[in-house]
């Protein structure tokens, strides 16, 4: 928190609104991942904006009630398996990362790096579910960047309506990857400890060693 502060110290000085709008008010462009872009789907005229911060009412409610839930579960993962082992403390930013990635209201490539070595220490085997999901969804990605193979140079597209049609059905496959593994994660949890609820703030436990 201390380099965060740090490093935000001169443009929260200089330009306190700006960083607050285009940094903390930033939530990616409306539509391309998950949860918005099935709302984007409904043709509701209300949920058929475009754009990060220029956006119509509805829109801009869902951006904001997504991104306080996200934090919201962060923090909850982090209040309740705040005693566990030294090692559970991966396996919490992984599940972060899971909420995050989840319910997030945009979304860019290259964010599927940021999960990646946390989902390996979680679970090797969904760690390989969603690179293979991953990797699909970036091969179409990138090859509608750069008009089909071979593959010479990529030009951004994300100013042009077609960025729709482009990014969002392919990234279906990670986000649905990421959402069964969410329930998955949790019904395990549940078998493994009946008493679990999963909306809570009891502090979560580690087993005794004998």
């Amino acid at each position: 928190m201390l380099l965060s502060l740090a490093m935000w110290a001169q443009p929260l000085i200089k330009f306190p609104l700006l960083f607050l709008k285009n940094v903390l008010g930033y939530g990616s462009y409306w539509g391309t991942w998950g949860i918005t872009y099935w709302l984007r789907l409904t043709q509701w005229r209300q949920f058929n904006g475009a754009g990060a911060f220029t956006l119509p009412w509805a829109p801009a409610a869902m951006v904001f009630l997504l991104k306080v839930g996200i934090i919201a579960a962060v923090l909850m993962i982090a209040w309740r398996r705040r005693c566990l082992s030294p090692g559970a403390a991966i396996s919490s930013v992984a599940y972060a990362w899971i909420v995050f990635f989840v319910f997030s209201p945009g979304f860019c490539p290259y964010y599927l790096i940021w999960l990646a070595p946390f989902i390996l220490i979680l679970s090797p085997v969904f760690y390989g579910w969603l690179t293979v999901t991953s990797s699909l969804f970036l091969f179409f990605f990138y090859n509608g960047l750069t008009g089909g193979l071979p593959w010479f140079i990529g030009v951004s597209k994300f100013s042009n309506p077609d960025r729709f049609n482009l990014l969002t059905p392919w990234s279906l496959w990670p986000w649905a990857t990421l959402v069964c593994g969410m329930i998955l994660f949790w019904k395990k949890a549940a078998a493994a400890d009946p008493s679990l609820r999963l909306i809570s703030f009891q502090t979560l436990r580690a087993p005794a060693h004998k």
